[in-house]
This record gives structure tokens, C-alpha cells and sequence, in this order.
């Protein structure tokens, strides 16, 4: 296995069925699913943890579930998903890879620019996301695409990803946007991470079933 000092396993804590569904890809989407919903990564692999892993839910998201029987109404919105996308196979990689990619963007001994891009990633699948259901006119450049989004959902837009333009800049639009948007991004992160000291991780160290990252050794 490549990098065994960085890629590690954990030992199964649960068991998760999908009685309507053979397919394996449906099980790990649903569990990627219930990894964002939880706010921990989960994985049914033997090592499908890197560098870390935080040991209490709500470490990777903003929100929780606080209500008994939400894990089922999140493994629901999976499978609606993916009820409602049958015939889009890259849809689904792509929402694993948006969540994969946003709990990497948060492992606290990241430098800020390697976080960043995680993050930008993240940014940019679920930009991919929405903007590959076609008929729909996609943004001109990368400054555009935050609030485009936010829109497309009916969300209201940061102050820092609201697109400027040319006039108010006084330069070029296809250019100055997008530095000041990576700019005022890596700004918010470089805070983030000044304060993700108190965070609770699990490092790495060296039954179809759902691992969980609970008790482990070396947690910092």
C-alpha cells in the first residue's frame, strides 16, 4: 500500500444494509453521504483514512443532527439522489469527491495554501455539479462562480464572493476577480486554521462494514 505512514485503517463499528440497491457504488455514496451529514469521515474500505481523523462528530461542518432518526433522513437524501440521477454516473463520484475533498481542506497541520486548494476543490466539483445538468448559462469566470451558485439555490452571497466588476475595479474583469476571491479565500482560511488548534483529530497510524473514527492511537 502506498504511504503506509499516512494512509490508515480503523476497525468496523457499523453495519449498513441498502435493501433496495446490489450495487456496491450505491453503499459508498450513501455512507460519503452520511460522512458529510455526521460531519466525520466514515469509509467502508480498509484504509480509507489520511493523515487524520477527527474523533467526534460535527468537527467537519458547520451544522448537526440533533433530532433521533435524522441519520435515516440523511441516508434518504442519498438515495433520492440517487433515484433522481440514474442515468448520470459521474454524478455521485462527484459529490464523494466534494465532501472528500472538503475534510481534507480541514486537517489542522495543513500549511494554508494546501488547505486552500482542498477547499477550492471542493468549490469547484460542486460548481461541476450544477453546472453539467446543462440549459443552464454557466459564468464567464471563476470570481462569478460562488455567486452563481448561491443564486442558482436561492442562498445569499458572502460579501467576499460577490463579483466585482470591471468598472468598479478599474481593471481588467476576467482577471482581477478571481485573485481577489482566492485572495479573500485563503484570507478566511488562514483564520480558520489559527483557531483549529482545539480541534479533536485522530492521527494516522500504522465484514463489509463502516468504519468509524472513535478510539485509535496517537490522537493530537
Amino acid at each position: 500500500m502506498p504511504y503506509p505512514s499516512r494512509v490508515f485503517g480503523l476497525p468496523k463499528t457499523h453495519v449498513l444494509t441498502l435493501h433496495q440497491s446490489t450495487n456496491p457504488l450505491d453503499l459508498e455514496f450513501v455512507v460519503w453521504c452520511l460522512a458529510f451529514f455526521l460531519g466525520m469521515p466514515l469509509t467502508t474500505t480498509e484504509a480509507g483514512f489520511l493523515d487524520a481523523a477527527p474523533t467526534k462528530p460535527g468537527k467537519l461542518v458547520d451544522f448537526g443532527l440533533t433530532r433521533p432518526g435524522d441519520e435515516g433522513d440523511a441516508i434518504g437524501l442519498a438515495l433520492g439522489f440517487l433515484n433522481a440521477e440514474p442515468g448520470d454516473s459521474r454524478a455521485p463520484k462527484r459529490v464523494a469527491a466534494v465532501i472528500h475533498a472538503l475534510f481534507l481542506s480541514q486537517y489542522p497541520q495543513s500549511l494554508p495554501f494546501e488547505g486552500f486548494q482542498y477547499f477550492y476543490m471542493a468549490l469547484d466539483g460542486c460548481f461541476q455539479l450544477i453546472s453539467a445538468k446543462g440549459g443552464i448559462e454557466r459564468p464567464r469566470s471563476h470570481g462569478e462562480r460562488i455567486q452563481w451558485m448561491c443564486a442558482m439555490f436561492d442562498m445569499p452571497v458572502p460579501d467576499w464572493a460577490r463579483h466585482a466588476t470591471s468598472v468598479a475595479l478599474g481593471c481588467s474583469e476576467q482577471r482581477l476577480p478571481r485573485g481577489a476571491l482566492l485572495w479573500r479565500a485563503a484570507w478566511i482560511l488562514d483564520l480558520w486554521w489559527q483557531s483549529a488548534g482545539s480541534r479533536s483529530w485522530q492521527h494516522a497510524a500504522p465484514d463489509a462494514g463502516v468504519s468509524q473514527p472513535a478510539l485509535g492511537r496517537n490522537p493530537w
